[in-house]
């Protein structure tokens, strides 16, 4: 299961398996976080103190963002 977040993605847009969620929902049981977004005045502080607080322990954080 995947789950995305991205306020300009429609849910039919998404390929079976693929789910939308709001942020920081599902981040207690991701294993993985990947982020991939354009540094932006509303991306700004995404992950912060306050969503890892909804981390598991042990997430891995992949950040392919530029």
């Amino acid at each position: 299961e995947c789950l995305v977040y991205d306020p300009a993605v429609e849910a039919t847009q998404l390929p079976p398996g693929v789910f939308l969620s709001d942020w920081p929902d599902g981040l207690e049981a991701a294993d993985f976080l990947v982020v991939a977004c354009s540094l932006t005045i509303s991306s700004k502080g995404l992950v912060n103190t306050g969503s890892l607080a909804h981390a598991k322990p042990g997430i891995r954080i992949v950040n392919v963002s530029r």
